[in-house]
């Protein structure tokens, strides 16, 4: 199990967690609301079912931190890696729906099927079948230095 420490003062963040050699900041912990606004202009919120945040130090294929979940209920050797797809236009209106979109961190499943449905009940729509990485936890930083998202 991951233990997640209260934030640090004055930080933006609901709490830290040290983990896989990564520090994971969470903005949603399990059990708050995330919402926000789409492109479209349409308002959106969900239920965050396990922790929500993005990995300190990291750079993704959107430019900006890289996304994870944090299911701290189980013990699990292995973080899925999903490759998540385009919905619809994106912002720039230069990615056609289901290209290549970013990469979401799963950590704590128990399994790729439980990693997947994590995913999805996050979201309101149909998605894609993503394409999912298995990385053993003990190789998960290495892999993000290799995969250019990370120092």
């Amino acid at each position: 199990m991951f233990y997640v420490e209260d934030p640090w003062p004055h930080s933006e963040y609901q709490g830290v967690c040290f983990c896989c050699g990564l520090v994971l900041l969470i903005e949603n912990r399990k059990g708050s609301t995330r919402s926000g606004v789409g492109k479209n202009g349409h308002k959106w919120s969900t239920l965050m079912h396990p922790h929500y945040g993005e990995i300190d130090g990291t750079r993704g294929a959107d430019n900006e931190p890289v996304d994870f979940y944090l299911c701290d209920e189980a013990e699990s050797t292995t973080a899925y890696v999903i490759q998540q797809k385009v919905l619809g236009e994106d912002e720039t209106g230069e990615a056609p729906p289901g290209s290549y979109d970013e990469d979401k961190v799963m950590i704590g499943f128990v399994s790729r099927e439980e990693a997947v449905a994590a995913w999805r009940a996050h979201y309101d729509c149909e998605l894609p079948e993503p394409h999912v990485v298995e990385v053993p936890n003990y190789e998960l930083r290495q892999w993000l230095i290799d995969n250019l998202y990370m120092d």
